[in-house]
């Protein structure tokens, strides 16, 4: 049962048992508490099932069977070829989030929390008006809290006249329009905003979505909780194109099923700023699933945060990206999740597994030497790559690096073509 330690902690807090034999009294309406939970919990998740047939009923372009299989047609890549050959790759992987995350030791923030809202707009004008609306709801329940809101306009058909005309009152003077001169993307839009966003506390919010009205006060209350976490999700609510609601979509997965689960780290997410100047910001080569991939590489430096509070609505319409990209966003997730599952097997690497060898050169050259080899033997009948080094080496860098590398070998077709490629890093 996912939540048995909930409930059985809420059976203590409803005393429903005391006296002499509390023992046998705590045995017997324990269970009986509980069959009651398993019930609804049953019936809930029956609900959940029911609603997410119809879900994929009305948008069955998102139904696309996995592609990350042996048997597809997609050319093999490098990683592939050599994931294929690693039967625990994924285990290997768990192992490196469970050693990155065992006593990590990170900065707290600086309290109260503070938020930059970033909403990437393009082309839903009709829906940004609602999100923008729900914002100014959620912001009213946290007046002491210092709140800015961001939209990055990457749509040229729209002016910043158009979209300034949709600000609500009491949100005019905590929000500022950053406009694209072209058409750059969600990655290098969301990557402007966190450069420019003033406060710690980074919420990201879809131009079609909504914030549900507690949000922030709920988001404040959990930071205030984990002083020291940098990566929070919630869960969310499905609506339809008129805010009906679809489903409560339930989630017991946590970062450890990142790989085998998908993106189990999605909305509502609040990022601290710090986290993105530590690992790096999104990646345009994971363009549509960008978020997926941050995620899994802020799993291999800390925990993540999964909160049990539904905090955001997920607007589901034919012109969504889920909907209208679903078969391109399974083929990056699958590059990514290969990239990942190559990491984990890098990062557990001896010398006699590692199928490629860098050889560094640069300013740096002889400290990365050193210190990347220093748990593993060279082999020197591996091909080798040529790596320029411009970052000094730490042990944030050092697992960075082998990210960068594994991301290479999901590029390439074979092991061959590394040895005519050269990397900066």
């Amino acid at each position: 049962m996912r939540n048995i330690h909930f409930l059985i902690q809420q059976f203590y807090n409803k005393q429903v048992w005391h006296g002499v034999n509390a023992e046998t009294n705590f045995r017997g309406k324990l269970s009986q508490w509980l069959l009651r939970c398993f019930r609804l919990e049953n019936a809930i998740l029956n609900v959940n099932e029911t609603d997410t047939q119809r879900i994929l009923r009305d948008f069955p372009e998102v139904d696309i069977p996995n592609t990350f299989l042996p048997e597809n047609n997609r050319q093999d890549s490098c990683a592939k070829v050599i994931l294929n050959r690693q039967q625990d790759s994924e285990a290997l992987f768990l192992q490196s989030v469970f050693n990155a995350q065992n006593g990590h030791h990170l900065p707290i923030a600086p309290q109260p929390p503070a938020f930059s809202i970033i909403i990437p707009f393009y082309a839903h004008l009709d829906y940004l008006k609602i999100c923008l609306e729900s914002v100014a709801l959620s912001v009213r329940h946290v007046p002491e809290i210092p709140v800015e809101i961001l939209i990055i306009n990457d749509d040229p058909n729209v002016s910043e006249q158009v979209l300034a005309s949709l600000i609500p009152d009491n949100l005019r003077k905590m929000l500022r329009i950053i406009d694209n001169e072209k058409n750059l993307g969600i990655c290098e839009s969301l990557n402007r905003a966190v450069e420019a966003a003033h406060y710690h506390w980074l919420v990201h919010l879809d131009c079609d979505d909504m914030l549900v009205e507690k949000s922030l006060r709920i988001l404040t209350s959990r930071i205030k909780k984990y002083p020291s976490v940098r990566y929070i999700s919630s869960r969310m609510l499905d609506v339809d194109e008129n805010g009906g609601l679809l489903r409560c979509r339930l989630r017991s997965e946590n970062s450890s099923h990142l790989i085998s689960h998908g993106m189990v780290a999605g909305h509502l997410k609040a990022i601290r700023k710090d986290l993105f100047q530590d690992i790096g910001g999104y990646f345009k080569i994971y363009e549509g699933c960008q978020d997926y991939e941050f995620a899994l590489r802020a799993s291999l430096f800390e925990p993540l945060l999964f909160l049990p509070d539904y905090l955001y609505k997920y607007r589901w319409h034919g012109k969504t990206q889920s909907v209208s990209k679903a078969k391109r966003q399974m083929e990056t997730t699958n590059r990514i999740v290969e990239t990942y599952l190559l990491t984990g097997l890098f990062l557990s690497a001896s010398g006699r597994d590692i199928p490629i060898f860098p050889d560094f050169e640069g300013e740096y050259a002889s400290d990365w030497q050193q210190g990347f080899f220093a748990n593993m033997s060279e082999s020197h009948n591996r091909p080798r790559i040529s790596v320029t080094v411009r970052s000094p080496f730490n042990k944030m860098n050092r697992r960075l690096f082998i990210i960068r590398l594994a991301r290479l070998m999901a590029d390439l077709s074979g092991l061959a073509d590394a040895s005519a490629t050269h990397l900066t890093f």
